[in-house]
């Protein structure tokens, strides 16, 4: 019942699936609230009808230089505070998104430097995609000549090779054997999480169980049913301060899971803004990494949290 050994929740997304997602980011940051980096603080305002939800980001203790935090984890809280200690949520809009490649690539490079990819995902996806589409397009403008020369089998041969290889672009990034070994090891992590019982993991939580594996749950889009088992047995997050008064009195894990599922769905929209001139080619290009929060579309947001 323990995360794989120097395996950040970013990375353990990453392994799943072989690409980065906005809730490897949003993991990151929650991770870094457990391992007691930064505090959450929400904040609610009465408008019309309902409230809105706002959140402020407050760094607990110097990051810089610790030897314990991977690189895309110093450059994710990096991203948040800069030179400041503190920030709002909306303060990161239309500027967080000019730090999420360098996020994503840390991410990457440490799956690589930890020999779990030979080469970076991304990089290998990219190439199959040039490939494919100079294959698939560049017969199109020589198209004549073949026809001259009687020869048209070996343009449509190549516009098929193109094809074929932008159809399996995606699934071409290979682990190494070292890889393989921890992919199990998270699809392990992750049947765990996925079939924890109350009653069988009341003996694990004076370790905190539920607030470590939390940001892998997480990434691994099943903090839903991580909650869920742990409904009445584990202690209030000191990292997290809430604005509903009742928060730490009435505790309950499912609800919180809400509410940070409610955040993460801002976080993305925020991370991934872009001022109008730039959002042809400054923002985050990152695929399916968009959609849902950490509980796979399980909650539906309060108030103005939801996006």
């Amino acid at each position: 019942y323990e995360a794989p050994k120097g395996l950040s929740p970013a990375e353990a997304g990453t392994i799943i699936d072989e690409k980065v997602d906005m809730r490897d980011i949003s993991s990151t940051i929650i991770d870094m609230a457990v391992r007691g980096y930064i505090k959450i603080i929400e904040t609610k305002k009465k408008k019309f009808l309902g409230n809105d939800i706002y959140y402020e980001f407050e760094k607990l203790k110097d990051f810089t230089d610790d030897p314990s935090l991977h690189d895309h984890e110093k450059k994710t809280l990096k991203a948040i505070f800069g030179e400041s200690n503190k920030k709002t949520l909306n303060d990161l809009k239309n500027k967080f998104y000019r730090d999420l490649p360098e996020i994503r690539k840390a991410i990457y490079g440490q799956m690589v430097t930890d020999k779990y990819f030979p080469l970076s995902p991304d990089t290998v996806r990219n190439s199959y995609l040039t490939t494919g589409i100079l294959l698939l397009f560049f017969p199109i403008f020589i198209l004549g000549f073949f026809i001259d020369t009687g020869f048209v089998a070996i343009p449509l041969a190549s516009m098929a090779s193109g094809a074929i290889i932008l159809a399996f672009s995606k699934f071409m990034p290979a682990k190494t054997a070292k890889g393989v070994e921890m992919y199990f090891s998270v699809l392990g992590l992750e049947e765990f999480i996925s079939t924890a019982e109350a009653d069988r993991i009341k003996f694990q939580e004076k370790e905190n169980i539920f607030m470590k594996l939390l940001p892998y749950a997480m990434a691994l889009n099943i903090a839903d049913k991580w909650s869920k088992a742990f409904e009445g047995l584990n202690k209030v997050p000191d990292w997290y301060q809430s604005s509903d008064p009742d928060f730490s009195a009435n505790f309950s894990a499912y609800y919180f899971i809400n509410r940070l599922n409610s955040m993460s769905q801002q976080m993305n929209t925020v991370f991934t803004s872009a001022p109008r001139s730039r959002s042809s080619h400054g923002s985050w290009s990152g695929g399916s990494g968009f959609s849902g929060g950490f509980s796979g579309g399980g909650f539906g947001g309060g108030g103005g949290g939801s996006w």
